[in-house]
């Protein structure tokens, strides 16, 4: 990350992300991930460009994707990062916005090919967001709503979020999503469970424990509970995590 002021309360930004596959077979082991500059006016907002996340996933989904490998497997969300993006993001009190459009000539539409929008209430203890994501070009629409509840104020070390999300297209879907967080010292112990309406259901738990305050290591496991003769699945995760 970098940032410098400009003047009259103007601050220019810029970040730059790099994920490293270890197990990456074509000699391209870095993959970028988000890259964007923009300008933060202060009371105005801020203004950003570039290959960037979206609102929809982030804000509203990610009251559920609380996993390092599974999990959120219900939601329905368009896309998680993207180029060609313009996003604003501005907050007054509480309530925060973020909008994102992506215009790319490429898809052969005029205008506008993706557009979002949501806007998230934090109260700390609770955080409740709502939004939509367009994609134009084909015509389908996503809408949610998500919930996160921190029971730690009242003694009892424990996070509960929910999401609800919708594709509104020639055949809709509809997902719910619920997760429960115990955290006991350095570890933390994840159960979830997600559906997708008349369709397949996951079953998805974790351990995450921080061995240092950069350093930590995981375990997870989701069960995959398909419909009709499609075999259920089972899979297991672990690894280490570093964060700088």
């Amino acid at each position: 990350d970098a940032e410098e002021g400009i003047g009259e309360g103007i601050t220019g930004f810029a970040k730059l992300e790099l994920g490293v596959d270890a197990d990456d077979s074509n000699n391209n082991p870095l993959d970028s991930r988000l890259a964007l500059v923009g300008l933060n006016f202060g009371p105005v907002g801020s203004l950003s460009a570039g290959r960037q996340s979206s609102p929809f996933t982030d804000n509203v989904s990610g009251h559920t994707d609380v996993f390092e490998v599974y999990g959120s497997s219900a939601d329905q969300n368009l896309f998680t990062r993207d180029t060609n993006t313009i996003a604003y993001s501005n907050n007054i009190g509480k309530l925060t916005f973020d909008g994102l459009v992506k215009i790319d000539g490429s898809t052969g539409k005029d205008g506008v090919d993706v557009q979002e929008g949501t806007l998230t209430y934090d109260a700390g203890a609770v955080s409740v967001s709502g939004g939509m994501s367009g994609d134009e070009v084909n015509d389908i629409y996503y809408y949610g709503i998500g919930i996160t509840a921190d029971a730690s104020s009242l003694g009892v070390p424990v996070t509960i979020g929910y999401t609800h999300t919708e594709k509104d297209a020639a055949t809709d879907v509809t997902g719910n999503e619920v997760v429960a967080t115990y955290t006991k010292g350095k570890a933390k112990l994840t159960g979830g469970y997600g559906k997708v309406e008349d369709s397949t259901a996951y079953y998805t738990a974790g351990l995450t424990y921080g061995i240092t305050e950069s350093l930590s290591t995981y375990a997870e496991y989701q069960h995959t509970d398909n419909t009709g003769s499609t075999v259920d699945t089972d899979g297991y995760s672990t690894g280490l995590k570093f964060t700088f």
